[in-house]
């Protein structure tokens, strides 16, 4: 059955061949909750000596979401990989995990000027799952919101400050600019995000009228929650 199958993968995870290693941790990554007794496991791979391997476990504590809590720490010790594309799928994996990650709030903070657009991205994008718990974040989100050069990682701040909602009065006028980015996907997500600030928003209104016409179908589509949201202040 599907437990027999991945104690036998947790068994054989630590082999001296690194192909083995690799083929066993994606493997577990395709289990499902099943895999949640491995988390020690993978936990350990992602100090592997190959990347391919530390990428791969990553990638399946991720797919574990909550179930993976207790690979928190060293989720953590992997933001600092020397891989980039490992340092993302870390992030990723703590967003996945949710509230529980909070503890990764400060090093997810120090991952916004990476110079690789993957783990900026999936950083911030963390730091919104994460929750209120995340709230000393919002200067640094604020500053990818507004100057990141990568549409995906200003698209995700802006999904972020949303999702972490605590201050308006220094969020929404980001929020606003945000609707007028160069690119379809941060003025999508800068409206989603101002969903979360009801009446608060309302300064927003003109701007998410006007987006109401936006070339982009998804930017029309998402620029009318907020607007219900704000409520009759919405109004002409």
């Amino acid at each position: 059955g599907a437990k027999e199958a991945v104690q036998t993968r947790i068994a054989t995870s630590r082999d001296h061949d690194r192909w083995v290693r690799l083929n066993v941790v994606d493997a577990l990554g395709r289990s499902g909750p099943a895999a949640k007794p491995a988390v020690p496991a993978l936990s350990h791979a992602l100090r592997d000596s190959q990347h391919q391997v530390r990428l791969y476990a990553a990638s399946a504590l991720e797919r574990l979401g909550p179930d993976a809590e207790a690979a928190v720490p060293a989720l953590i010790k992997a933001l600092k990989d020397v891989n980039s594309k490992v340092r993302g799928n870390a992030a990723w994996a703590l967003g996945r995990i949710g509230k529980a990650a909070s503890s990764a709030v400060p090093e997810l903070i120090k991952m916004l000027p990476d110079p690789d657009r993957w783990p900026r991205g999936c950083a911030a994008r963390a730091l919104g799952s994460v929750g209120r718990a995340a709230v000393s974040a919002e200067a640094v989100l604020i500053k990818s919101a507004q100057g990141d050069a990568d549409p995906w990682v200003r698209a995700n701040a802006m999904w972020s400050l949303g999702r972490i909602g605590a201050n308006p009065r220094a969020t929404v006028p980001v929020l606003v600019k945000g609707l007028a980015d160069r690119e379809s996907s941060p003025r999508a997500k800068a409206a989603q995000a101002l969903a979360s600030f009801g009446a608060e928003a309302k300064e927003a209104v003109p701007a998410l009228i006007k987006n109401l016409g936006d070339p982009d179908g998804m930017v029309c589509g998402v620029s009318a929650l907020p607007l219900a949201g704000i409520g009759p202040d919405a109004g002409p």
